[in-house]
């Protein structure tokens, strides 16, 4: 009912029967077809290891497809708010089953269903890891620059002090940051910008500051965005150069003074008159004994 083959053999999304699910899987559970934990078959996996929830996530077909992307994502909408109203789309369906990777998988961004997902379990942005270590915000990245910028605002928008920032640099399994990444494969306009890295870094860097100066009411925590990419082993170092270049000073006002100052080394051992006074008064009290001593 999520899918189904065109005139062309195409798989493209059935918005004509999709909205039939959440009936079915309730009858399922009534008449007691499946098993309690696979919820009416919506989490019977496929040859490809696919369930009903990820064929929920999709959002078109590969190519030749008539159907409007953003018709099929508010149809799809649907589904899932009644499948969340029905109790069988669960909060932590959200990570358990990659959802959020898998809106990223197809040729158009599903911005409404991302939304609404994000806004359940924000978490899922910086916690939630496919089977190559990267973060939903690596996979929007190969969608293209609209969804890399949504998808990076939405991590800035939920966790503005500093893990958001982090996630640019979050390393996956082959020790490859996002920003690395996207600054060679980034899909910019439907074109990959493999070969020219200078021009995909710089509008890699427009979406990060625009983002970040659209969010300046509730600016990024440097220090401690600081301290959390110098002691987190899944974030580059990278991130450290990006805080302390747009904070030059910041180790001077996190680091002790190593010296003390010359006011109060002069504070401690006594001012330059007073040290010459002392001096003065030692001499006069050894040329009275020697006087002392010769008239005796």
């Amino acid at each position: 009912m999520t899918r189904d083959v065109d005139n062309k053999g195409c798989w493209q999304c059935n918005v004509k029967t999709v909205s039939f699910v959440p009936i079915v899987a309730r009858l399922a559970i009534e008449f007691g077809l499946f098993e309690e934990g696979e919820r009416g078959g919506l989490l019977i996996v496929n040859e490809i290891s696919f369930n009903v929830l990820h064929y929920l996530m999709s959002s078109g077909p590969i190519e030749y497809d008539p159907i409007d992307p953003e018709a099929v994502d508010d149809k799809y909408l649907q589904v899932l708010i009644k499948l969340r109203q029905l109790d069988l789309l669960k909060k932590e369906d959200i990570q358990s089953y990659d959802l959020l990777h898998m809106l990223c998988l197809g040729k158009h961004f599903p911005e409404n269903r991302y939304k609404m997902l994000v806004e359940w379990d924000p978490n899922a942005l910086i916690t939630q890891t496919d089977r190559f270590g990267e973060l939903p915000l690596d996979e929007a990245m190969h969608t293209s620059i609209q969804a890399f910028q949504i998808v990076f605002e939405y991590g800035i928008r939920y966790f503005p002090k500093k893990k958001g920032i982090s996630l640019l640099f979050h390393k996956a399994n082959d020790g490859e940051t996002t920003f690395q990444r996207a600054c060679t494969k980034l899909v910019c306009e439907n074109v990959m910008f493999v070969e020219d890295a200078k021009l995909c870094c710089e509008k890699v860097m427009e979406v990060v500051e625009d983002t970040l100066a659209r969010y300046s009411d509730t600016p990024v925590n440097v220090p401690e965005a600081l301290l959390l990419a110098a002691i987190d082993e899944n974030v580059h170092l990278d991130c450290v150069y990006f805080l302390l270049r747009r904070e030059p000073d910041l180790l001077l006002k996190l680091l002790p003074q190593l010296l003390p100052s010359s006011s109060s080394s002069v504070s401690a051992s006594g001012s330059p008159n007073d040290n010459a006074d002392d001096n003065k008064s030692r001499n006069s009290s050894k040329k009275r004994k020697r006087k002392t001593i010769t008239a005796t």
